[in-house]
Formats: C-alpha cells, structure tokens, sequence
C-alpha cells in the first residue's frame, strides 16, 4: 500500500471526512465515537462537550488513537491513523467550534452551527501524533 506525501496528508485532512477517536476507559475497554476534526500546525484539534465519555477517558488515560479514512471503489482508499498521547484544552473553545462548524457545515448560519455554538461546557482535545500511519491505494495500479 502506498502512503501519503506531508503536503497529500495536509489536503487529505483539510476535507470534511469524519473521524473516529479511540480512548480507553477505567476497565481498559475501548470507546470509539465519531468526531469532526481540524488539522492545524501538526496537531488534530477536536471540539466535545466536558461530559462526554472521551473527555472522562482521556482525564483518567490519555492514550488515544484517532482514524479518518475515506473509501471509493473506484478512486481507491486513502486514510490516517493517528496515535499519541492527548492533551485537554479547558480554556475557552468557541473559535475551534466555528471553525469546525464552517468545515463541516459550510457556515455558522446553519441551524446545527447556532446550536453547538450555544453550548458552554465544552473542552478541546489535542493531539499531536506521536506515531501516523497513512494510506492511498489510488496510487496503485489498478
């Protein structure tokens, strides 16, 4: 299988494809939740309400590895794992909440975007990889 170059990884990650996070919970059973995500400066930044069960994981173990892949039979597939340790930002959140909302939605008109821009109790996670994986089978003959 073929990897990706730096800059084919950058562009690959400035899409709006999902993400999935694996953290690791008290009884070491995985937890793996869907996830928008923005790439910046070598790090994955992830906006999530401070309740969910990623933020309690990450608190307890911050073990994480996160996986964004796309799939296209006759394109081929390309993908990313990363893996690390990660960090909790509890500072406050509401421009990487816009700018997941503008990657994902378009704009902050939408009514999901004035929803989750409403939301007050919300913490960032932020990895930057320690180990990355990538893959593109569109370079392989075919």
């Amino acid at each position: 299988m073929e990897i990706m170059t730096q800059k084919e990884l950058e562009e690959f990650l400035s899409k709006p494809n999902l993400a999935r996070i694996a953290t690791v919970g008290k009884n070491c059973t995985p937890h793996i939740a869907p996830v928008w995500f923005l790439y910046e400066n070598g790090a994955i930044i992830i906006g999530t309400s401070k309740a969910s069960k990623k933020i309690k994981n990450i608190r307890n173990k911050p073990d994480v590895a996160i996986s964004i892949d796309t799939s296209d039979a006759k394109a081929g597939n390309r993908g990313a794992i990363f893996s690390g340790k990660a960090e909790l930002i509890e500072t406050d959140s509401e421009e990487t909440i816009k700018k997941l909302c503008i990657k994902y939605l378009g704009n902050l008109d939408n009514p999901v975007a004035k929803q989750l821009l409403q939301v007050k109790e919300r913490s960032i996670i932020k990895l930057k990889p320690q180990k990355t994986i990538s893959w593109d089978s569109s370079k392989m003959e075919r």
